[in-house]
């Protein structure tokens, strides 16, 4: 009686046909854009607004994830002469909100620091958000001349300026914050960069900029190796050069000399075949030395020819390489036999189909010309891998024929692609291999497909009584046994809240989950972001011993870095992940150091 009672109410409350029911109302956010310095509104900023989308649960073993959802573009503003922007018709939800000016450094709502991200702006349906604040800094400008020798202007050559960041692997590389080229006058002007610290350097190789920007008539010297400010190819020995906001660094210049340069001559041989190989790639990458440069990069001041087995590479600058050789199968050829039917994905068959057949790298040192050299390619070895998932039976397994296993080198300038990945599925028995291995250090990864969320991980990997999980395996000819590898699938999970000094929920940041052992393996770092509660949420965790950080201000990367890491060791969230576990934790936000 109850029941006919409320659905005769309901079906009594319905809207006539043709009338839509009432819409929700619409959101409003409101702020203005001042400079940093003065105060003073800013015209002809650009403000774009964001809507972030929560992160979509992971699926169920053995399917693939849904391609994530794309919140809808929402038109920018631009500000006139009072400063003020306002967003109509916004739906309830999460926002970012980010400030662009020419002249101005970028910034975020909310961005505390350099390297932080800004605040997330929570709007309820018809709620009106007002008092939205954005100070922008001025940008800098550096301006100077490049010379010769004989102190001649050196047009159409390439100026840049780059920050060091931080890399995966705990080391440090040069990332380009802007460019120029010189003029007819040998002048550069790089201007509105953000403020900070910075490193110069010249180059002649100035890959697509010399199609986009150079004029016919300019003819660019091709044969001066990079050089660092303040005169230096080598960039352990770069004078950085500090940045201040609004300010114009002038003349700084950069005199070009042409150090020694070498050649490097020899050939290149098929050992199966005893013949000239065709499809062949020469490289020459410089070679890490301890205590030495903490960059890496490919070499750029060489031009390299290769023709019949014969191969040159001129304008080497004294220094030691690797020196590289690689065959590759025809991209015009026809498959190989059976390549379709082993594979059950697209990267599956792209491995398969054009791996690399054979290769060569050597050490060399330049001094003087090296006119000898020979390369010998050899194919790379096969390693047979036997896996099984702790305490299942692999058929019973879902989302196990997704899974890859790779060997990852431990010598960084070593190359490392997909022709170190197992090109194919394990078979129902739990058998594979990982084809075309180099002679060298490596150890054991999980290589999925890179859209799998996947929750397997590797518990054990021996081979030959050597650890290759946690250790480094060293191959150095014929492999004896097979790399036995044990899989688990029982992941643990952190849900979390990050706080700051005071204790209250800090929105739109990042945490990040480090193993306190082992730390050279980067795949059990985690990274996630709070939602506008403070909450974070990181799933698929190895069983293990962890520490949860969050910096206010940290380079990005940087905690890759053991040198930086121990600054903040005692300031780690401990926690400890058991498989399937589900923890809860408070992490508290490391503050920036002014």
């Amino acid at each position: 009686m109850i029941f006919a009672l409320a659905v005769s109410l309901i079906l009594s409350l319905q809207l006539p046909a043709g009338i839509a029911a009432p819409q929700q109302p619409k959101a409003i956010i409101e702020g203005s854009v001042l400079r940093l310095d003065r105060g003073e509104p800013l015209a002809r900023a650009e403000v774009s607004l964001t809507k972030v989308l929560p992160q979509p649960p992971p699926p169920p073993p053995g399917q693939e994830p849904a391609e994530p959802e794309q919140p809808a573009p929402i038109p920018a503003f631009h500000t006139e002469d009072d400063g003020k922007f306002t967003f109509k018709n916004l739906d309830a939800g999460q926002y970012r909100l980010r400030v662009m000016r020419n002249g101005f450094t970028t910034q975020q709502y909310g961005q505390r620091s350099t390297f932080g991200q800004g605040s997330i702006i929570n709007v309820a349906e018809g709620q009106t958000v007002k008092n939205i604040t954005v100070r922008l800094q001025q940008a800098s400008t550096i301006s100077g001349h490049i010379l010769d020798a004989a102190g001649q202007p050196v047009p159409g050559i390439l100026v840049s300026l780059s920050k060091t960041a931080y890399s995966f692997n705990g080391g440090q590389n040069l990332q380009q914050a802007g460019s120029a080229l010189t003029d007819d006058r040998g002048e550069y002007r790089i201007f509105w960069v953000s403020p900070g610290r910075y490193v110069l350097s010249v180059s002649s190789e100035t890959g697509m900029a010399s199609y986009v920007f150079r004029r016919d008539n300019v003819v660019a010297d091709q044969s001066y190796p990079t050089t660092y400010y303040p005169g230096t190819t080598d960039v352990s020995r770069a004078s950085p050069l500090e940045l201040q906001p609004g300010t114009e660094l002038n003349s700084v210049d950069i005199v070009l000399t042409k150090p020694p340069a070498f050649r490097i001559k020899g050939t290149v041989v098929d050992a199966k075949t005893g013949q000239a190989p065709k499809n062949v790639d020469i490289s020459l990458v410089p070679r890490q030395q301890p205590g030495g440069s903490k960059f890496q990069g490919d070499f750029s001041g060489n031009s390299v020819h290769y023709a019949s087995g014969s191969f040159e590479i001129n304008g080497v600058i004294p220094g030691s390489y690797w020196l590289i050789a690689s065959q590759s199968a025809d991209w015009n050829g026809p498959l190989p036999p059976g390549a379709a039917a082993a594979a059950r994905t697209a990267e599956d068959l792209f491995a398969i189909a054009f791996q690399s057949l054979a290769s060569a790298q050597i050490p060399v040192d330049i001094a003087a010309n090296l006119d000898s050299v020979k390369l010998t390619l050899i194919p790379g070895l096969s390693v047979p891998v036997r896996m099984r998932v702790d305490g299942q039976d692999l058929s019973s397994v879902p989302g196990i024929d997704r899974v890859r296993l790779g060997l990852r080198p431990s010598d960084t300038g070593r190359q490392y692609n997909s022709d170190n990945r197992q090109p194919a599925p394990f078979t129902p028995e739990g058998v594979a291999t990982i084809d075309n291995i180099s002679p060298g250090e490596f150890r054991l990864t999980l290589a999925n497909d890179y859209r799998q969320q996947s929750d397997f991980y590797i518990k054990e990997a021996s081979v030959e009584g050597v650890d290759a999980l946690n250790g480094w395996w060293s191959i150095t000819g014929s492999i004896q046994g097979s790399l036995n590898v044990v899989l688990g699938n029982k992941p643990g999970q952190i849900e979390g809240t990050l706080v700051d000094a005071q204790s209250k929920p800090v929105s739109g940041a990042g945490v990040v989950l480090i193993p306190d052992q082992y730390r050279h393996r980067d795949e059990l770092y985690r990274m996630a972001d709070t939602d506008q509660d403070g909450h974070f949420t990181i799933r698929g965790i190895p069983p293990g011993s962890y520490k949860l950080f969050s910096w206010e201000d940290l380079e990005p990367f940087a905690y890759f870095n053991r040198d930086v890491l121990a600054k903040f060791e005692p300031q780690g969230r401990p926690v400890r992940i058991g498989e399937s576990s589900k923890e809860n934790v408070e992490v508290r936000m490391i503050p920036a150091v002014h």
